[in-house]
């Protein structure tokens, strides 16, 4: 309960400070323009309206696409939206509700990867969540675009693309009996997959190069895994991280980023060394390094 006012209570902080920091409208985009049509994609919610200003906002000082898209998870207040197209030039915000299939699981981001499904099919995608920040000019991302390659950032047991058998081994080291999450339960199920052994994965998150994905894929290997850990245990929140990881380990020339420029956020970390800057997790609001950092670059 004291962590719980504590993280409110610098939350309340954060929001505070940003306000003023996002009053003006984001109409400038950066130079760099991708060869391919580029598409930006985040869901969010109502509580992360002003995070999530800060992060489009910083990329876009550095890279101009040709959408911007929000998934709203119906959370999203008539004023939100308001707020957003006043801020943001050429956005399009789609409720998830128009993104559900009967074929995949609902929540948990699975609409907003059946959205990129389709989106792929003309758009480079960059999926940017509201947690995050960019720093400096993400030349590694700019560059996947150039190329058309899909990217995700890294995690410490996600630094490389890696063949199924060898990831499905570390997943099989924990014991599934007592680690409930449906990550370690699905990866530790991947080398039963149709093509498991000829296969990749990495652990991450992703931008998704034109074509390299398609909806049909996703249903297969949903499916798929809804069959070997079972329909109910694939339903629960992380089987869309993991759905999402191997479509982009599997994709043509994909890379992970470098982790020392691309990190998820840490206490001790110097981030205005970082490029970009996931601030997942518990320590995002603490000793206010995320509130200086987004007022650092804004």
């Amino acid at each position: 309960m004291f962590y719980s006012l504590v993280n409110r209570f610098n939350r309340f902080i954060f929001d505070t400070h940003v306000k003023k920091v996002i009053q003006s409208p984001i109409n400038s985009y950066g130079t760099t323009k991708s060869p391919q049509k580029t598409a930006i994609v985040s869901q969010i919610s109502h509580k992360d309206l002003l995070m999530y200003l800060v992060a489009i906002k910083s990329f876009l000082k550095y890279f101009s696409p040709d959408r911007i898209f929000v998934l709203d998870d119906m959370s999203l207040t008539e004023k939100d939206k308001r707020l957003l197209k006043s801020k943001i030039a050429n956005l399009t915000i789609e409720p998830i509700s128009k993104f559900r299939n009967p074929d995949c699981p609902t929540g948990g981001c699975w609409e907003r990867l059946i959205f990129i499904s389709d989106l792929v099919q003309n758009y480079y995608t960059i999926q940017l969540d509201s947690d995050t920040i960019t720093i400096q000019k993400p030349v590694h991302v700019i560059e996947g675009a150039k190329k058309n390659v899909s990217f995700t950032l890294g995690t410490s047991i996600g630094r490389e693309i890696q063949s199924i058998e060898n990831f499905s081994k570390f997943a099989n080291s924990f014991d599934i009996k007592t680690n409930s999450h449906v990550q370690i339960h699905a990866e530790a199920s991947l080398i039963r997959t149709s093509e498991g052994h000829k296969k990749k994965y990495v652990r991450g998150c992703a931008g998704f190069a034109q074509d390299s994905i398609n909806k049909k894929m996703l249903i297969d290997f949903s499916n798929q895994m809804g069959k070997l850990i079972g329909g109910k245990k694939w339903q629960e929140w992380g089987s869309e991280q993991v759905t999402s990881n191997y479509l982009i380990a599997n994709s043509d020339n994909a890379f992970v980023l470098p982790m020392d420029r691309y990190p998820y956020f840490s206490p001790g970390l110097d981030v205005m060394k970082c490029i970009f800057v996931h601030f997942i997790g518990d320590h995002r609001f603490k000793h206010g390094v995320y509130r200086k950092t987004a007022i650092a670059v804004s």
